[in-house]
């Protein structure tokens, strides 16, 4: 892009593949699904990512190494919203993690109680609903407006998981040193990983 008085900006280049807008500018988001229980346990969690393919690298067991809970998982979809069928994906890993949990895995007897909001694909795929009852795993939809009440998760975790989230995002935003002036998806990937650190012995 050329101006009248002959300046030139260069805005993209053809035989790059893929481009990144600077940190300054940057619009892009992910969507971080997390799970916890009662005791104050972290449960698994997953990240939704835009794409077709993960990044090389960003597995199950990364995230596992990381701190994350089994079952933890990353899910592609078009828009890095949740979608019927990124909830298809990750319901399978969730199940799994949830069995896995402290306490709950040393008493497989034991039905659960998973409470959540309205979003209409945990409701309507039948399979799915079977899924969770073979594991023993009741679910309960809440009512709207009302997880201050019925989610403990939702009263103290919650706020104090966002509260890291946006001191990391600041600090990647402004140290150029690591980010190159340029962040992506991966790197607010990791931004809810750290979030994921601070908030892992934090009891409800």
């Amino acid at each position: 892009m050329a101006d009248a008085d002959g300046d030139l900006k260069l805005l993209g280049k053809y035989s790059k593949r893929k481009h990144e807008k600077k940190a300054s500018d940057y619009r892009c988001s992910i969507t971080m699904y997390r799970t916890g229980n009662c005791a104050g346990n972290n449960g698994p969690m997953a990240f939704v990512m835009k794409g077709k393919r993960c990044r090389a690298g960003y597995t199950n067991k990364f995230l596992e190494k990381e701190g994350c809970e089994p079952g933890s998982t990353v899910v592609m979809t078009d828009n890095a919203f949740m979608t019927k069928a990124a909830w298809e994906e990750m319901a399978y890993c969730i199940v799994k993690g949830y069995r896995s949990l402290p306490v709950v895995r040393d008493n497989p007897q034991w039905w659960m109680v998973e409470i959540f909001d309205g979003f209409g694909a945990r409701l309507s795929n039948l399979p799915l609903l079977k899924k969770h009852i073979d594991a023993k795993i009741l679910s309960l939809k809440e009512e709207g407006d009302s997880s201050l009440y019925n989610q403990a998760y939702d009263q103290e975790v919650a706020k104090f998981n966002k509260n890291i989230q946006q001191m990391n995002l600041s600090y990647l935003q402004t140290n150029c040193y690591y980010n190159k002036s340029i962040i992506n998806q991966w790197k607010l990937l990791c931004c809810g990983l750290m979030a994921l650190y601070h908030t892992k012995t934090h009891a409800i």
